[in-house]
């Protein structure tokens, strides 16, 4: 067997240089060879570790590198932190408006639509986070999309696409 079937056959993890795996009957039977080849497989582990740390941060770096991003992160807290101190304002009996926080420069629905891909984006990540299952599912698979490198304004189209088919054939 190769070392990459050992470790998914026996379920093979790797804690603090030391091999975890569970005792069932075929792993007994594969101990002495698990134990021969134990710096092989910490070694195969590491490298898959490795390999999914490089693919996450690629990902990464292609979600941080659409245009406006960030941008558009500060103007939607820019104004959520306005709603904030608005209501905290008028709740506070001695504060007589005079000293009421002003409002940001920049509307979020013109940063909209300065940054569509942006707002693709955040939308998926919002969906992602859905109370309802699919809907979550929808927007995560939109997230997965535009890490690729697919466009976020046609990964955002399928996503919303996908949610009203779905809710097509399961609503009455």
């Amino acid at each position: 067997m190769t070392t990459a079937e050992i470790v998914k056959a026996c379920n093979i993890t790797e804690v603090d240089g030391k091999l975890r795996f569970p005792p069932t009957v075929e792993n007994k039977k594969m101990f002495e060879e698990i134990k021969a080849r134990k710096e092989e497989i910490i070694n195969f582990i590491f490298a898959e570790r490795e390999a999914e740390r490089a693919k996450r941060d690629a990902r990464m770096s292609t979600v941080m590198a659409i245009e406006g991003l960030q941008e558009l992160e500060e103007i939607v807290s820019a104004w959520a932190k306005f709603h904030r101190e608005t209501r905290e304002a008028m709740d506070d009996e001695y504060n007589d408006g005079v000293f009421m926080p002003t409002s940001p420069k920049t509307s979020v629905k013109d940063a909209i639509a300065l940054y569509p891909n942006a707002a693709a984006y955040m939308t998926a990540r919002d969906w992602s986070g859905a109370a309802n299952w699919y809907k979550a599912k929808c927007g995560k698979d939109a997230m997965d999309k535009i890490s690729e490198g697919f466009n976020p304004v046609e990964a955002k189209a399928a996503m919303e696409k996908d949610w009203l088919d779905y809710c097509d054939r399961n609503v009455d």
